[in-house]
């Protein structure tokens, strides 16, 4: 580690801040990716010596950094918006409206039968009607978080009823106003 390098840039470390968090959506992270910039500017061992050429260098170091974070987010977030899709399409969200479907006996015994976090979960956003939002703040999770434990609850149902109740869990319409005797 060369600490001269560590010199040259300590003393520009709330600029850099400030420059990271015009470009990213929380301060938090600004200060977070500078962080892990300065440490590997510590570790890289082509660094200049003098203080221009070293603020622009670490300049070039934070802007990547950056880059890469918005790429691994933009990941996240198509992974996140196919998640959503496919839950969307496996189990639909039960809707207030009178007419809609409703799910048959064995659907609602085998959610009670899971996990208390998983079936908490599942009456929450696909019975009640609540956002993954709203629940993932009252919970005091990120909304992805939220998404994947939804999803894994999902698993964990369609799962349950394709051994239970055979008839009407692999029809098109899935366990939607069935009359199984389960």
């Amino acid at each position: 580690m060369d600490m001269d390098i560590f010199a040259l840039l300590l003393p520009h470390r709330r600029e850099f801040i400030s420059f990271a968090a015009s470009r990213l959506r929380h301060a938090d992270a600004a200060a977070d990716v500078v962080q892990d910039c300065l440490v590997k500017a510590l570790q890289a061992g082509n660094a200049p010596v003098q203080e221009t050429g070293a603020k622009a260098w670490f300049y070039r170091i934070l802007r990547r950094a950056i880059i890469d974070l918005h790429r691994r987010q933009q990941a996240r977030d198509r992974a996140m918006k196919s998640l959503q899709q496919e839950m969307q399409a496996q189990l639909p969200a039960a809707t207030s409206s009178s007419s809609a479907p409703s799910p048959c006996r064995c659907v609602l015994k085998l959610v009670k039968a899971l996990p208390l976090e998983d079936a908490t979960l599942l009456q929450r956003v696909d019975m009640d009607g609540d956002s993954a939002t709203q629940v993932a703040l009252s919970l005091g999770l990120r909304v992805n978080t939220l998404n994947v434990r939804l999803y894994r609850a999902r698993r964990k149902l369609r799962l349950e009823l394709e051994v239970t109740c055979k008839n009407c869990a692999t029809n098109e319409g899935g366990c939607l106003d069935c009359q199984c005797a389960a």
